[in-house]
């Protein structure tokens, strides 16, 4: 997860180095009187034969989204899933 410039709220999520990560699991931070806590998996990605997808809150982005980050700060969950015929 990655912003695109610190002049810009827009956000690039790209896949993650490990199959689960959660963001301020412990102390859910808060920002903006919010509770900061965002969950992250993969799966499958040792099949290069396989389209890769992101799903936001269940919702397919597609691959390698770009979101705001108003739209960030509102999810809980970020599944990058390689879907397989």
């Amino acid at each position: 997860i990655h912003p695109i410039s610190p002049c810009n709220n827009r956000i690039a999520i790209f896949p993650p180095y490990y199959s689960e990560i959660e963001i301020n699991p412990k102390d859910k931070e808060e920002f903006n009187n919010q509770k900061l806590s965002i969950k992250t998996y993969k799966n499958n990605d040792n099949n290069r034969f396989c389209n890769y997808r992101v799903f936001i809150d269940n919702e397919d982005f597609g691959p390698y989204p770009i979101i705001s980050s108003e739209k960030f700060l509102k999810t809980k969950l970020i599944e990058h899933k390689y879907i397989c015929k």
